[in-house]
């Protein structure tokens, strides 16, 4: 009988052992999931810098070449037009310095944008993370509680059975006795 019980709380430690495993397996999952989203997520943000500044250095560019442009016609208007030329230069800033401010104003928002759906993804990733966590906990919560029971019926069960084994020598030694 006291291996039978020996044998029942091998297989139970056995089993916790493997619980164990399984948890530390799912957490290091959990924990490469992460780890990849990271990764995808900053070579996203690390692309979107990239196409920006290209973008930016592409519109600099134009923008010193039209520059340029009107100053080499300005040189060789100078004489009568000097005044509209300068009207002219002035509405070209203006215009120039509203769309430079819409690209600004565009590229804080698409990175504004970019920057509230990452923190959503991480957000979401989170929440599952610890709903799974949760969930884990527990699932092992009530297994190590069915089994402290059963230890605890097995205990009791082996208190009877010590009482029942104390009546019943010394009903062997009453009858000895008798005898």
């Amino acid at each position: 009988m006291d291996e039978k019980i020996l044998n029942i709380l091998i297989d139970i430690q056995r089993d916790l052992g493997e619980l164990k495993t399984e948890v530390q397996d799912v957490r290091t999952e959990l924990k490469e999931e992460i780890q990849g989203v990271r990764s995808e997520l900053k070579e996203e943000i690390q692309g979107v810098r990239s196409e920006l500044k290209e973008e930016i250095q592409s519109v600099r560019t134009e923008l010193k070449e039209d520059i340029q442009g009107v100053r080499i016609e300005l040189k060789e208007d100078i004489q009568g037009v000097r005044i509209e030329l300068k009207e002219e230069i002035q509405d070209v800033r203006i215009e120039l310095k509203e769309e430079i401010q819409g690209v600004r104003s565009e590229l804080k928002e698409e990175i504004q944008s970019v920057h509230s759906e990452l923190k959503e993804d991480i957000l979401n990733v989170y929440g599952k993370l610890m709903e799974e966590h949760e969930l884990t906990r527990e699932e092992l919560k009530a297994e190590t509680q069915n089994v402290y029971n059963e230890v605890k019926e097995l205990r009791n069960d082996l208190n009877t059975m010590e009482i029942l084994a104390t009546k019943n020598a010394y009903d062997i030694a009453k009858l000895k006795a008798v005898k």
